[in-house]
């Protein structure tokens, strides 16, 4: 099939918009295969979801913290835990 054919068969999927319509710069469904098209579109979304979660675990923590203690045995309470990647070298083995 040629590009084109394969562009437009997918043209009217949910989620395709003006004025690229339907983009594909590597060329990932060129083969015109729209069961690895919907299991590539799956797995978009799913990993859309896990980004979004990461960011509102780095986030959270600029807002709100745990009472107590993060280890007890450290006495370290969740308070004296640094955000973001700096909380990598705080948090005990």
């Amino acid at each position: 099939r040629s590009a084109s054919t394969i562009r437009c068969a997918f043209d009217k999927e949910l989620g395709t918009t003006m004025p690229f319509k339907y983009w594909d710069p590597m060329g990932l469904a060129s083969d015109g295969d729209a069961g690895a098209f919907r299991r590539r579109r799956a797995g978009e979304v799913k990993n859309g979801r896990v980004a979004m979660w990461a960011c509102m675990g780095y986030i959270t923590p600029e807002y709100f913290r745990w009472p107590g203690y993060l280890s007890p045995s450290a006495n370290l309470k969740f308070t004296d835990v640094p955000n973001g990647v700096a909380a990598l070298s705080k948090v005990p083995a």
